[in-house]
C-alpha cells in the first residue's frame, strides 16, 4: 500500500515539475511580449535576435509546399549591421507603418546604395517600391502553419485569461494535489504504526 502511494507521489512530482518547465518559462514570454507590445506598439517585440509576426496577407500564399499563409507566424532573424540579402531570400520590411514579408527578386542601386526589388509569390507583379536596407527588419527563416491566428486569440480578453489564468491554475492545482498526496501519505504510515 506504502509503495504504490509513494509510486503515485512521485509521478504527481514528475508531472509537477513538467508542467513548471513548461508554464513558467511560457508565462513569461507571454508576459515580456505583452509588455512590449504596449510598451512600443509600433515596433514588433524581439526574443533573443528573433521577432515573431503574424501573416495578414495572402500575397507569399502561391500554393506550393513553402507557402506563407494568412494566420501563419513567420520568424524573423533580425538583422546585423551591414547585412545584405540575395535574390531568393525572403525578407520582412517596414513601409507607411507596416511589416510586409515578400521575396527578393533582384537587387538594384538606388542613390548610389543597394535597393531590393520585392514580390510577393502570389503577385502578378514586383511591389512599387524599391526596399532600402533601412526598412529591413530581417530575413524570415522560419513559417509555423496556423500559429498566430492561435496567438491572436491569445491577445483578445479571453485569450489573455487563458494565456495568464490557466497556468496559474495549473500550478495552484499541483500544488492541491502534492499536498493531499502528502498528507495521505502520512496518514497511510501513521496507521500502519499504530497498528504494528
Amino acid at each position: 500500500m506504502e509503495s504504490s502511494v509513494k509510486k503515485k507521489f512521485s509521478i504527481s512530482g514528475l508531472i509537477g515539475k513538467i508542467l513548471l518547465v513548461i508554464m513558467i518559462p511560457l508565462l513569461i514570454m507571454n508576459c515580456y511580449l505583452l509588455y512590449k507590445s504596449y510598451a512600443n506598439p509600433d515596433i514588433p517585440p524581439q526574443i533573443f535576435g528573433k521577432t515573431p509576426l503574424i501573416v495578414q496577407s495572402g500575397s507569399m500564399d502561391d500554393g506550393q509546399a513553402d507557402s506563407i499563409k494568412v494566420g501563419d507566424l513567420v520568424i524573423v532573424d533580425t538583422k546585423t549591421d551591414g547585412q545584405t540579402f540575395q535574390v531568393g531570400d525572403v525578407i520582412t520590411y517596414e513601409i507607411n507603418n507596416e511589416y510586409i514579408t515578400h521575396e527578393v527578386i533582384s537587387i538594384q542601386e538606388q542613390d548610389g546604395e543597394i535597393a531590393y526589388q520585392t514580390q510577393g509569390r502570389a503577385n502578378n507583379t514586383p511591389d512599387q517600391n524599391l526596399v532600402t536596407p533601412e526598412q529591413v527588419l530581417g530575413s524570415s527563416t522560419i513559417t509555423i502553419p496556423k500559429l498566430g491566428d492561435v496567438l491572436l486569440f491569445l491577445q483578445t480578453p479571453i485569450g489573455l485569461v487563458i494565456t495568464v489564468g490557466i497556468p496559474i491554475l495549473l500550478f495552484l492545482a499541483y500544488d492541491r494535489i502534492r499536498s493531499f498526496m502528502h498528507k495521505r501519505k502520512g496518514g497511510t504510515s501513521d496507521e500502519g504504526t499504530e497498528e504494528g
